[in-house]
């Protein structure tokens, strides 16, 4: 009742409340990386790309985003969110309008394309072994096998004020991420201080019905994650 009553900008103020309200009862914010002033200067890098041809609007968003993930720097114990990172999806901050799932549809939404980010810094902290503390899975799959960049499963939709993507550093050591965008591809990168030995990542699908997928990621063959994804009507 009150989501068609109130407009979207008090719902998301009163989300933002809440998920502050609750991080601070729980002592999480305390660890929150929230550090732009100290990098990471390593040769030491594990790395994830993935081919890329963006429209000019989605390619902005994602250089706004991955410059601002680019600057934090996470402490052994700190937690990496995306929200906190990144600037809200706002026309002021510089986003533009591109394709993303809202509800059960493809719309033009502000910051579309983020979530092409925070679904390959999922990735790759499953393949380094961190531990990732909150992720969700897209509601629906939107390619097909001809379609697809990136495994499904390996995704992670991020939703101002709703829906985070947070990561703890686990390692004995300090972490960064960087990115190299380009044309046709989108690299991401793990700066460490020291060698990280990657793990084995993947991610099993099985259909359930003709309108649902169930997809199974295994880390080094031990079950991570179940994630649950509705079709698309024109899928």
């Amino acid at each position: 009742m009150l989501k068609q009553i109130l407009p979207a900008s008090i719902r998301i103020k009163i989300r933002l409340f809440l998920r502050r309200w609750q991080d601070w009862r729980s002592g999480q914010s305390r660890y929150f990386a929230r550090s732009i002033s100290a990098f990471l200067e390593s040769p030491h890098q594990l790395s994830l790309k993935l081919a890329l041809k963006p429209n000019p609007a989605k390619l902005n968003n994602l250089k706004i985003a991955s410059q601002e993930i680019a600057k934090v720097y996470i402490a052994p114990g700190e937690i990496f969110s995306f929200w906190e990172a990144v600037p809200a999806p706002y026309l002021k901050n510089g986003y533009q309008a591109s394709r993303s799932i809202v509800g059960k549809d493809l719309q033009a939404s502000i910051g579309g394309g983020l979530c092409q980010l925070s679904g390959m810094i999922y990735y790759l902290s499953l393949m380094a072994g961190l531990e990732v503390i909150e992720r969700y899975p897209h509601s629906r799959d939107i390619y097909t096998d001809e379609t697809r960049f990136t495994p499904l499963g390996s995704d992670a939709t991020v939703v101002y004020a709703y829906k985070d993507l947070r990561i703890r550093n686990n390692l004995q050591q300090a972490i960064q991420f960087s990115f190299d965008i380009a044309e046709d591809d989108l690299s991401l990168n793990l700066i460490s201080e020291k060698p990280i030995h990657p793990r084995q990542v993947s991610f099993e699908i099985q259909e359930s019905d003709l309108d649902h997928k169930i997809v199974h990621t295994l880390v080094d063959g031990h079950l991570e994650v179940i994630s649950h994804y509705a079709k698309m009507e024109s899928a």
